[in-house]
């Protein structure tokens, strides 16, 4: 993922009550990288209710971009 990707708040398991906080879908606005360990990567984003918050990269899913645009 990079900046700019609209993305989908995504978590899963124990954690998937989670996903009903957050007003997907949401613009990543800038990736704070962990050189050692990816999934510690994280993302601050824009979501659609005007909310920015920081959320781990594996919380993120891309949207597909639908074929018939």
């Amino acid at each position: 993922m990079n900046t700019g990707d609209l993305v989908n708040y995504e978590a899963r398991g124990i954690f998937s009550y989670t996903s009903e906080r957050y007003a997907s879908p949401g613009i990543i606005l800038s990736i704070c990288k962990n050189e050692r360990n990816k999934v510690h990567d994280v993302a601050e984003v824009y979501w659609s209710d005007g909310n920015v918050t920081h959320e781990h990269m594996c919380y993120l899913e891309l949207v597909k971009r639908s074929m018939n645009v």
